[in-house]
């Protein structure tokens, strides 16, 4: 600093080693030169938080070597108060599989017990694998894993519990950064199915979004979450039925003009047919029931300015793909009601 200069009494830096903010150079008097004592406070930059960007599972959890991948946003290694090892026992411990008498003759898969702790050796098959930004379940369906065995017998699936005891965190991170799985996945442990008569990949719940109303059309649309298609467990002309025959329309009839006539809605004469004019459809994510605007005596002085649809609670639906009703929801359990009343 030139003779007579004020020194700095905060000065930012930078370094080649990463970013640091809120530096400050502290001079308590105003001298050229050298400068010995300094203060220099920094805040810690931790990075992104540990998260699961994606989950094998919720694409497919039918895989024929039991498979479960799940991806994190950054490189990941063990940690935790055990060992690596000891983690992968404690899961191998734990795995059970499912594995019906499907021939009836009182022999079964069973694995192996647990005895050895050996953190080298998971002696009933599970694996559990870090590599980069994947953590991979799996699980090794050989003789040696069983106590009794029968090939007749399909295994289903295999579950993984205790994922509490899988510990991760950054690669190099610290200790206070780790995450148990069973943390990020909001369970404690995941089935994956292997063959047999089980699903090949269960739906979610079906999640209602919202109704739209729209009087101008004679239409009401709900929307959903994903995808949806009619239930198996009772005939779609039933369900498209009930609507029709629970239908109505107001005014029936008016003042407005003498002598007055009706707005009088078709009466129901087959089952397998929708004669008030109304029908159940499905797109996509979008469930739709609308009315024709048929009426078997009109009174063009008194409009209609309502109608209703009744009986919703006809409808059942389900997630679309999966094949049986486990997931199937009644219209009304899902959006709340038995009855939508449009109006003008």
């Amino acid at each position: 600093t030139p003779t007579g200069s004020t020194a700095l009494s905060a000065l930012s830096l930078n370094t080649t080693v990463g970013s640091i903010s809120n530096q400050t150079w502290n001079n308590d008097a105003d001298t050229s030169g050298r400068e010995d004592d300094l203060t220099v406070s920094l805040e810690r930059l931790d990075p992104t938080d540990l998260a699961l960007t994606a989950n094998s599972l919720e694409i497919s959890n039918r895989n024929s070597k039991g498979e479960a991948v799940f991806t994190f946003n950054q490189k990941i290694e063990f940690t935790g108060g055990s060992t690596a090892g000891q983690q992968k026992e404690v899961i191998d411990d734990a795995i059970t599989i499912s594995s019906p008498d499907y021939n009836d003759n009182g022999v079964l898969n069973v694995l192996i017990p647990a005895l050895g702790d050996s953190p080298s050796n998971q002696e009933r098959g599970s694996s559990v694998t870090i590599d980069g930004y994947t953590l991979t379940l799996g699980w090794d369906n050989d003789d040696a894993t069983f106590e009794t065995e029968d090939e007749d017998d399909l295994i289903e699936s295999i579950t993984y519990n205790l994922l509490n005891e899988i510990e991760s965190t950054l690669v190099d991170g610290r200790e206070d950064q780790a995450r148990t799985l069973d943390s990020l996945l909001g369970t404690n442990s995941v089935t994956v199915f292997i063959d047999g008569d089980a699903p090949a990949n269960p739906a979610l719940p079906l999640e209602f979004v919202q109704t739209i109303e729209d009087f101008a059309n004679n239409r009401v649309t709900f929307e959903f979450a994903e995808d949806i298609e009619f239930s198996d467990s009772t005939e779609l002309v039933v369900q498209r039925e009930a609507i029709d025959d629970a239908f109505s329309v107001a005014p029936i009839t008016g003042t407005t003009n003498e002598p007055d006539e009706s707005n009088l809605l078709p009466v129901d004469v087959e089952s397998s047919v929708q004669e008030r004019g109304t029908s159940v459809t499905i797109s996509g994510v979008f469930l739709f029931i609308t009315w024709d605007g048929t009426l078997t005596e009109a009174d063009t002085d008194d409009d209609v300015d309502e109608i209703t649809f009744d009986s919703l609670d006809s409808i059942i639906l389900r997630p679309k793909g999966n094949g049986s009703d486990t997931e199937a929801e009644s219209l009304n359990t899902l959006i709340g009601t038995t009855t939508i009343t449009l109006e003008d």
